[in-house]
């Protein structure tokens, strides 16, 4: 890969990580509010997995094994 995609794909990478920690704390914030907001908090959760399939499905910029 040339080093812009590596760039790139760090970047997005990286976005969608803070993605996924925006969406998870949206969840827990979602759960402490109680029970009337679970389908918030599902929501929320769906998002984070989501974002963390489309995550992991993505190549490795340095070729090595992404860890979950």
């Amino acid at each position: 890969m040339s080093p812009t995609v590596v760039n790139d794909l760090k970047n997005v990478k990286g976005f969608l990580a803070g993605q996924i920690n925006s969406a998870t704390l949206l969840a827990r914030a979602f759960k402490a509010k109680g029970p009337e907001f679970y389908l918030h908090k599902r929501a929320a959760e769906q998002v984070a997995e989501e974002l963390l399939e489309i995550r992991m499905n993505l190549p490795s910029p340095t070729g090595k094994e992404v860890r979950r």
